[in-house]
């Protein structure tokens, strides 16, 4: 499950991962599959997934939609150990992001679908390190961080969430959104 990012901030983005893909180490993503993950479902049976929808359809529509400010830079696990590069969010606890993110949280346990244990960290994936940074490719990303550490990349306005399949293999991601769980409506899973 996850929320696709609006034009403006995929365009907002563009130079941080422009710059972001001058360190040989780092591969970009590409903009178009940037997205905000709330739950990876990894292997879910093609049949199940109408089901799937259709539980969490009326559980998203009891959430207004909001915005959240993209804001900064990061890297996961540690800066100094880079794997992946990420934008973040100005978002604290309790806030409508994560509302939305333990109420589907909900739907995919009782759908007996595992979820994550560890703590909800909205995040924009921006690359991902190809191998362990060079002393020279170290200074090059700290200088990353320091430029875009407080920007802004604007307002996303969240008014549906998207199930969608991952296709991996050679080359980057690529994404098929399969559904639209509209925000604030009482409506049922738009099949795509």
């Amino acid at each position: 499950m996850a929320v696709e990012l609006t034009p403006a901030v995929m365009e907002a983005l563009r130079p941080a991962l422009e710059s972001l893909s001058q360190v040989s180490a780092v591969r970009s993503s590409p903009p178009d599959g940037i997205h905000l993950t709330l739950h990876f479902l990894g292997s879910v049976d093609p049949s199940r997934l109408d089901e799937l929808a259709g539980r969490a359809a009326p559980v998203a529509a009891l959430v207004p939609p909001f915005e959240v400010e993209v804001r900064g830079v990061g890297a996961f696990p540690a800066r100094r150990r880079p794997q992946v590069f990420y934008a973040g969010f100005e978002q604290p606890q309790g806030t409508p992001l994560h509302t939305l993110y333990g109420r589907m949280r909900s739907v995919i346990a009782a759908f007996g679908l595992p979820v994550e244990s560890r703590p909800f960290k909205p995040h924009l994936t921006l690359g991902r390190s190809r191998r362990p940074l060079r002393r020279e490719e170290i200074s090059v990303v700290e200088a990353w961080y320091r430029h875009w550490a407080e920007a802004s990349f604007g307002p996303l306005e969240i008014g549906e969430v998207a199930l969608m399949r991952s296709h991996l293999g050679s080359g980057p991601p690529r994404y098929t959104r399969l559904h639209r769980l509209s925000l604030g409506e009482e409506t049922a899973a738009r099949r795509i």
